[in-house]
Formats: structure tokens, C-alpha cells, sequence
């Protein structure tokens, strides 16, 4: 028989395990936002750039500096 304490124990257990989902779920969403926001930030700087015909080079130094960054990060 399940008593009122077992109850609550296992109640405040699965609040517990939801709460950290959603939190793993605001941090995903944060971080794709972040993504997304720098992803603007480039293509802005890019095409201010491109008159000058430097915005593809930058581009891709810029790329190329976060994968080594994502690579040292792991």
C-alpha cells in the first residue's frame, strides 16, 4: 500500500525530472537563438562589406574561426 509520503516523495521527484527538462528545453532555445542572432550579425557585416568585395573572405575566416573554437570547446 502506497502511503501519503511515498506519494509525495515520488510526486516531488517527477516535478523534479519535468523541471529540468524544461529547463534543458529554455536553454536549447536560447542557445538556437544565439545561433540564429550571430548568424544575422555575419550576413550584416558581410553584405556592408561586400562593396569593398571583402565580405566573402570574412565570411569565411569568421566560420572558420568557430569551428576551431566548437572543436577546442569539446
Amino acid at each position: 500500500m502506497i502511503n501519503e509520503r511515498t506519494t509525495e516523495k515520488y510526486s516531488a521527484i517527477y516535478y523534479g525530472i519535468i523541471r529540468e527538462g524544461v529547463k534543458k528545453m529554455i536553454r536549447a532555445r536560447i542557445s538556437q537563438t544565439q545561433k540564429e542572432f550571430k548568424e544575422v550579425q555575419i550576413k550584416q557585416k558581410v553584405s556592408s562589406l561586400d562593396q569593398f568585395g571583402l565580405g566573402r573572405i570574412i565570411e569565411n575566416e569568421m566560420q572558420f574561426g568557430e569551428k576551431i573554437y566548437e572543436n577546442n570547446k569539446k
